[in-house]
């Protein structure tokens, strides 16, 4: 592995887990004070469900991005590319994660898919802000 490789994987896998904190700590901020802010005797039955669908797919995308960083992490780890990605490969098969006939994603493309995740964290998370910001404007 190409201490270039070695450094965009470390990289990567620290600014997941800053996203991951960042996006936990203000989802959970706002879910636990939201009936400081949100009058709960007149919901809004159809804002209150993709509010509280918005959270649960923020939370599991952030939780999944945190088990991405973990993995680059591990990439990170090994001297030889190759074997790290065998290697990750392999855990994720043992761990069920990953069937046993699809084959092995090169690094750039777990970066391309895991940037992909992110968008849609992103995107999931703007959209529990958006939602939360019109539960307290009604």
């Amino acid at each position: 592995m190409s201490e270039q490789d070695r450094q965009i994987a470390k990289r990567f896998a620290d600014a997941l887990f800053y996203n991951s904190a960042i996006s936990l700590a203000l989802v959970g901020a706002i879910f636990l004070a939201f009936p400081i802010f949100i009058d709960l005797s007149g919901l809004d039955l159809i804002l209150w469900p993709l509010f509280a669908l918005s959270f649960f797919a923020v939370m599991g995308l952030t939780l999944y991005l945190a088990f991405e960083a973990v993995l680059f992490r591990m990439i990170a780890s090994y001297n030889d590319l190759a074997s790290a990605l065998k290697a990750i490969d392999a855990f994720l098969r043992r761990s069920g994660l990953r069937p046993e006939t699809r084959e092995n994603r090169s690094f750039t493309e777990r970066l391309a898919g895991t940037q992909r995740l992110l968008n849609f964290q992103r995107a999931a998370l703007f959209l529990f802000l958006a939602l939360f910001a019109a539960l307290v404007a009604l």
